[in-house]
């Protein structure tokens, strides 16, 4: 007897194998898939994530690792996924804890995400989180939470929510190498996600009509107070992230409708009461607009943020936690090093060489452009023009250098001004020098990363009169990014 229950528990565990690595074939990728996929590449390599976010798309739209690394000389990583709600945020902390023991836990609430999922559209939405780690269970306890019992062996097991039973052998949830194809423009970095698109101006979130959240008397109506569940689970979610260690810090990233509300302050002060009672910090960024001179052009759309605005928002986080917080300094790690985005120094000393173009062409007799290259700093593109080694600088005092960007017909989209199909910049040119040779080095913010061509040249320097000299054109031109 003994043999035979042995025997049925050794198939019922070969079953369940079975099913589950099967399932990971019938998972539907998303972005998340990447997020995770970078998370599990970073512990295989070792390497300490100090910093860790989580939340919904307000999270991968808002907060940059990039820009949060370069200030607070330690790593982070954000886990955000898309309408993602408070219950589903516990299983991700829980499930990233079993790798990581952040310094720093970030977790960003609003009003929706501290709501449990009632319908199919924010229970759908879930599933992403669950999808992209591997069975085990706390995650089947999770699943119970969150979704009724008809869905929990398909969320457990994602072979039996495909209905087309389509293989994707590519998209394993264990293959580290696979990426998710999100929107080409989109720059995804630990989690991060980025586009550089800008809302169409709508008069109702002008920046003008921003609260001033100061002032005294502001949300006399609103929201009294959160249902019992939703309290606990925001203590819940707290202590989590507190068992093991980590500094918790509460935040709610920027989105207009708030912005614009004064009865948003009621929410705001019912969050804040809780962080203080149970001891963490909280940033609302909602009532920052004005301080960190956010507008409608900061966001893709009114509920997110693009990379303009992200910058602004990372800037701030970043300066925040490291003033309130210990963490280690990286900054002399070459691990944490090689992951940095290059700066103008390390790509003329390291770079240029190899990525620049050809162009020994003169703009006057006694200025020569040697080569050209440009680079990809995330919203800010920089063009360096490689100058003749006998050049004397106070020549360039005459003139200013006008400088067009032309985009494909295919980018004219993103141009800043929908008018015309470039972009341009007119400035006073400086020299500087890198290993004895000479630079003019502009940068320019623009959401383009490839240009059909360049247009250089010199005119005077009180005003345009025609171009002194020649103009130099350039074709098909990618600004070259480092990749992390």
């Amino acid at each position: 007897m003994k043999i035979f229950f042995l025997r049925v528990f050794i198939f019922i565990c070969l079953l369940f194998w079975l099913i589950n690595a099967i399932s990971a074939l019938f998972v539907e990728p998303k972005h998340f898939m990447n997020t995770i996929n970078d998370f599990n590449r970073i512990v295989d390599e070792n390497k300490e994530i100090d910093i860790a976010m989580y939340g919904s798309s307000h999270v991968y739209s808002s907060f940059d690792p990039r820009t949060i690394d370069s200030i607070v000389q330690a790593r982070s990583f954000n886990f955000g996924s898309a309408a993602q709600r408070i219950a589903v945020t516990k299983y991700v902390v829980g499930e990233s804890f079993k790798k990581i023991r952040p310094k720093v836990v970030v977790i960003d609430l609003y009003a929706s995400s501290i709501k449990s999922p009632n319908d199919d559209e924010s229970l759908s939405h879930q599933k992403q989180a669950y999808n992209f780690f591997a069975f085990s269970f706390d995650k089947l306890k999770s699943i119970i939470e969150v979704f009724p019992s008809k869905e929990v062996l398909e969320i457990a097991f994602p072979v039996f929510d495909r209905k087309d039973y389509r293989l994707n052998f590519d998209n394993i949830i264990f293959n580290k190498d696979y990426r998710y194809k999100t929107h080409e423009l989109m720059w995804e970095y630990r989690g991060f996600a980025g586009l550089p698109f800008k809302m169409k101006q709508d008069k109702k979130f002008d920046s003008n009509l921003f609260v001033d959240f100061s002032k005294k008397g502001q949300a006399e109506s609103g929201l009294t107070k959160f249902t019992k569940e939703e309290e606990r689970n925001i203590k819940d979610l707290i202590n989590k992230a507190k068992s093991q260690g980590a500094n918790v810090l509460i935040v709610t990233a920027p989105f207009l409708p708030a912005m614009v509300d004064p009865k948003y302050a009621a929410f705001h002060r019912l969050i804040d009461s809780i962080c203080i009672a149970n001891n963490v910090g909280y940033i609302d960024f909602n009532f920052l607009g004005r301080e960190l001179n956010l507008d409608f052009s900061d966001f893709r759309n009114a509920w997110h943020l693009n990379q303009f605005g992200a910058k602004k928002v990372s800037s701030y986080l970043g300066n925040y936690i490291k003033t309130n917080y210990d963490l280690p300094n990286r900054s002399k790690e070459k691990d944490w090093i090689s992951e940095q985005p290059v700066n103008t120094l390390q790509y003329l000393s390291q770079t240029y060489e190899d990525q620049s173009l050809q162009v020994d062409e003169k703009l006057i007799d006694s200025i020569n452009i040697v080569s050209f290259g440009c680079f990809d700093e995330g919203d800010m593109k920089t063009f360096i023009f490689k100058l003749n080694d006998d050049i004397e600088t106070q020549v360039l005092e005459k003139y200013k250098l006008g400088l067009y960007l032309y985009a494909y017909d295919d980018d004219k989209n993103l141009l800043s001004d929908k008018g015309r199909n470039f972009e341009s910049a007119n400035f006073s040119p400086t020299v500087i020098q890198v290993n004895g040779n000479r630079y003019i080095v502009k940068k320019i913010r623009t959401t383009l990363t490839r240009f059909s061509k360049i247009r250089f040249f010199l005119f005077d320097t009180s005003g345009y009169k025609g171009i002194i000299g020649n103009a130099i054109e350039i074709e098909n031109i990618l600004a070259h990014q480092k990749s992390n």
